[in-house]
């Protein structure tokens, strides 16, 4: 394991392998610390401005390009100055890039700089959202994905199984009321 993370330019010290049960288990006590850890840090910092909230992309890109997809996102991310954390499924292709606003300033920056990432997962062959879903926050990225046709289908599917809007009432695949 150690040649091939240095053949791959990667320090052997700074990688953490769970080959153990008790080290799988650690692994997976980092894994829910890490998004607990960024939402404490968003509760402090709306103390001082109530408006803001955690920012997070759920991007996904073909495992191969993950390392450049990093890159790019840490770029984008630092870019703009914003306070971050990624982190992710190094064998799935899927980061989590979470920005941690202080002001209502970084919080419209980090709305473009989640634009971005997911504009960067679709050019890389990827998605928008891995595992998390779409919801009211990634659902206005689906036009970065998809075709307006095919968003349009999506919408006739929902019209099918939930004629009555009951289901999120006002988000359309378009992410728009």
């Amino acid at each position: 394991m150690e040649e091939r993370l240095e053949r791959s330019g990667i320090d052997p010290d700074s990688v953490w392998g769970g080959f153990e049960p008790s080290e799988r288990r650690k692994i997976r006590d980092l894994r829910h610390a890490l998004p607990e850890s960024v939402n404490r840090e968003v509760t402090c910092a709306r103390l001082s401005c109530p408006g803001i909230d955690k920012l997070g992309s759920d991007g996904a890109v073909p495992p191969g390009c993950l390392d450049s997809y990093f890159h790019r996102v840490r770029s984008i991310l630092d870019g703009r100055g914003l306070r971050s954390l990624v982190f992710g499924h190094a064998g799935q292709g899927h980061l989590h890039a979470n920005v941690i606003p202080g002001d209502m300033e970084d919080l419209v920056r980090g709305e473009e700089a989640m634009r971005e990432v997911a504009a960067l997962s679709v050019e890389m062959g990827g998605t928008i959202s891995a595992e998390h879903g779409l919801g009211r926050l990634k659902a206005g990225f689906l036009p970065l994905m998809y075709s307006p046709e095919e968003l349009q289908g999506m919408d006739a599917i929902r019209h099918v199984i939930d004629p009555h809007r009951l289901l999120m009432p006002a988000l359309t695949m378009t992410g728009t009321g």
